[in-house]
């Protein structure tokens, strides 16, 4: 039996056995719960590291460093880690990338080669814990 919720939902296996001589067993598993929602990110957010870890900002002060910080959950199975990358927008060309663990909520890329005027994205992928 399925249950009535949309998500997360529990599925259970029912077995019945019947032996030769028509003797009958029931077992049940204690349910695995499926989650489909995704983590909710409701910031993230470029920062300047020479002005401000945790003020938005539109334009970068160096060519040599990126900074981002975000808001994200996940209230059903929680957050395991996250998978960054800084990535040039005209080209799709990493420029920086790397893993942090799920309490992080900002990176700085050091050492990156920003070109002048270039535009770039900041990607975040939050990893789902398993249940």
């Amino acid at each position: 039996a399925r249950s009535r919720s949309s998500n997360p939902s529990t599925y259970y296996v029912h077995v019945r056995i019947r032996n030769g001589a028509g003797a009958t067993s029931v077992s049940a598993s204690s349910g695995v719960v499926i989650d489909t929602t995704p983590p909710v990110c409701t910031e993230v957010h470029q920062v300047d590291e020479s002005w401000s870890l945790t003020e938005p900002a539109l334009f970068q002060g160096t060519d040599r460093t990126l900074a981002a910080f975000w808001e994200c959950t996940d209230n059903i199975s929680g957050i395991v880690d996250f998978t960054w990358s800084v990535v040039r927008n005209s080209t799709d060309e990493v420029v920086a990338q790397g893993v942090l663990s799920s309490t992080e909520k900002s990176v700085v890329a050091r050492n990156v080669t920003l070109a002048q005027k270039g535009v770039y994205v900041f990607r975040l992928v939050p990893k789902m814990a398993p249940l």
